[in-house]
């Protein structure tokens, strides 16, 4: 247990952490753009894989959704949601390789009003979210939270 007294004279020992200069972990040629873990150095195109793979693995292996459902996907406009959507998107497109079969639909509760953004703002959100919804060309609802 430490304690507030204790003197520490021993030389801490150094370690380097993984840098973007080595080589990727998958490929071994590229060099690596991303680091996931303690370690585990990506390039972009191994990365993007592995993303992809694990993304698609997860549906497939908690076995939550089945083939035809309709699944409703909530995008808040972060980083996070839209990259799901756009894994979304890619995964139900016909040159997928394992197609997601599933019909996704999306929601947008826009809780401006809440966190006290002026109208325009929240307008200025909207307009611009439903411009990516209309793109993926799934259904899409947008809902202030007030409803």
């Amino acid at each position: 247990m430490c304690q507030v007294e204790e003197e520490y004279h021993e030389q801490l020992e150094r370690v380097d952490a993984p840098g973007v200069s080595k080589k990727c972990a998958k490929c071994k040629e590229e060099l690596a753009a991303v680091v996931i873990r303690a370690g585990d150095a990506y390039c972009r195109s191994c990365f993007r894989d592995s993303f992809i793979h694990k993304f698609r693995a997860m549906l497939g292996k908690t076995r939550v959704i089945f083939p035809g459902e309709k699944v409703l996907l909530a995008v808040s406009g972060g980083p996070s949601s839209c990259s799901m959507l756009s894994q979304v998107q890619e995964g139900v497109s016909q040159n997928a390789h394992k197609k997601l079969r599933f019909s996704p639909g999306i929601v947008y509760i826009d809780e401006g009003g809440a966190h006290g953004q002026s109208k325009e703002m929240r307008l200025k959100t909207t307009s611009e979210l439903c411009e990516m919804f209309r793109s993926t060309g799934f259904p899409f609802y947008i809902l202030p939270l007030e409803q």
